[in-house]
């Protein structure tokens, strides 16, 4: 296998095969999905549990619109279970961790003068998977038929090596100089199954039964790349020449980007992402979960320069709200929820944009991808406390009383998040240059920098019930940019306006 890349990557390299062909280096990061299935559907459905990706990859263009892409990326592979009752989260157990090797075709097809592509992709990924011991749980529940059940849940260990076909598609946007952002969607059919959960039962009429969940080593991945050219390096003189003169000149005339700056303000409100061990503890409750209820605020302040007539660059400060909030649900309903303040985020957010006109230099679609550092100013453990709850046992003897103790922590300081979203931009009927703006992004983040634990005075195990935060979620913002270009005197004058 080993030979087989290294020859692989010798022949991506070799210009005299491929001549002028573009070769580019690339970086991703996001999100998979380990689709697990049970052996029966009786209690549990499908689940698919999330984790982080990110890699390096090498690609070549070895025909008009053809790429071949060798790289490395790697993945940290949660496995949980999920009930027919549809709680508000997916258990999560950490399972292994896997470096994976893929070797993929794109066929690029761009069907306007847009420099927006399309590109299916087929392709062959080995994976090597590392273990760093099992897991084990037990605890109990109420299910949506009202019947009790006990649980225990052991990880199944399997291959080592994975096998898997990749096939999907990935939207590219070409910036200057033949660097491209791309959003990819991928499925990885597996050949061999790296484990799963194994879950004992006990029902409250005294039937038991054993649940195994289990993938086969599919993944569904989303991931944000960027592509950067090297093919430059080794090209002769005359052609980065004559490619550095297409770059700055439209119809034949100078593109003049000097001056040309943006300052901007948005706010809205950003729904978090969580991650617990234990089905019948979440962050949010079952019902009552009405839309802006468990959504914090997200606003601040960022500035940019424009690369291209189109394309800009910004870096921001984004003050992000933060409460400490945990459901107990039990009994299916809620038997506890807990909610206070916590102590604010503070998110820099480094991001490219890419404009379009869609009607008459007034309203503008804009698509942008980036990465930001999130970080907080507070030390260790910063809430605690305990609550009273009831709830039914498990026996069906009737209700109980017990005590559910929490304790809050930031665990770390500064924390990386991948960042992209889309939105639409009206530019206001004044005089004053004005644009309104409104943003749906995705926040993906990949180490947990928020930490609760609950302890229950009931037997539990593990003890401590972890919910985590890493920085991932969505949010909807609104807000104003202020175009501006400063003139040769350093003073501001009118943006001009481009004839097509």
């Amino acid at each position: 296998m080993k030979k087989i890349f290294v020859i692989l990557v010798l022949a991506l390299l070799c210009q005299h095969l491929l001549a002028q062909h573009l070769t580019y280096i690339g970086v991703e990061g996001g999100t998979h999905w380990n689709m697990l299935k049970p052996n029966q559907a009786q209690l549990f459905s499908h689940a698919s549990v999330p984790g982080s990706l990110g890699g390096i990859y090498l690609g070549q263009e070895i025909g008009r619109n053809l790429n071949l892409m060798v790289g490395a990326v790697y993945l940290a592979v949660n496995e949980g279970v999920d009930l027919v009752d549809k709680r508000p989260h997916t258990s999560r157990q950490y399972a292994y961790s896997s470096l994976m090797f893929p070797l993929r075709a794109e066929f690029r097809v761009q069907p306007t003068t847009f420099p927006l592509s399309f590109s299916p992709r087929l392709g062959y990924v080995f994976g090597l998977v590392s273990r760093e011991g099992g897991y084990s749980t037990s605890s109990f529940i109420w299910g949506p038929n009202e019947e009790a059940l006990r649980y225990d849940m052991q990880q199944i260990v399997g291959e080592d090596r994975l096998h898997m076909m990749e096939i999907g598609l990935s939207v590219g946007l070409r910036f200057a100089g033949a660097w491209q952002g791309n959003l990819s969607l991928s499925y990885l059919k597996g050949f061999s199954d790296p484990g799963g959960t194994s879950i004992r039962y006990l029902l409250q009429d005294g039937s038991s039964g054993t649940v195994n969940y289990s993938s086969g080593g599919n993944l569904l991945y989303s991931s944000f790349s960027i592509n950067m050219p090297i093919s430059h390096i080794w090209q002769n003189r005359d052609f980065r020449i004559r490619k550095r003169i297409e770059q700055g000149s439209y119809e034949g005339k100078a593109v003049e980007k000097r001056g040309r700056f943006y300052l901007g303000a948005e706010g809205g409100s950003l729904w978090r992402s969580f991650f617990s061990n234990n089905p019948a503890i979440g962050a949010r409750p079952m019902t009552n979960r009405v839309p802006f209820r468990f959504a914090n605020f997200h606003g601040g302040l960022y500035a940019g320069m424009m690369l291209q007539e189109n394309l800009g660059l910004d870096i921001g400060v984004l003050y992000q709200r933060s409460s400490l909030f945990y459901t107990s649900m039990y009994d299916h309903d809620n038997n506890l929820l807990v909610r206070a303040p916590a102590p604010l985020f503070l998110e820099i957010p480094l991001r490219l944009r890419y404009w379009y006109d869609v009607y008459k230099g007034k309203v503008f679609t804009s698509v942008y991808g980036g990465a930001s550092l999130l970080t907080h100013f507070s030390r260790g453990e910063y809430a605690s406390g305990s609550r009273e709850f009831s709830y039914r046992q498990a026996t069906g003897t009737g209700s109980a009383n017990a005590t559910s103790r929490y304790s809050a922590t930031r665990i770390r300081q500064y924390v990386p998040v991948l960042r992209f979203g889309a939105g639409i931009e009206y530019v206001l009927p004044m005089d004053f240059p004005m644009i309104a703006t409104c943003y749906l992004s995705y926040l993906n983040g990949f180490l947990s920098t928020d930490e609760l634990v609950v302890v229950n005075d009931f037997p539990e195990q593990p003890s401590e019930n972890r919910i985590h935060y890493k920085g991932s979620g969505w949010s909807l913002d609104i807000g104003i940019r202020i175009p501006l270009r400063f003139s040769k005197k350093g003073i501001c004058e009118d943006l001009p306006e481009r004839t097509e």
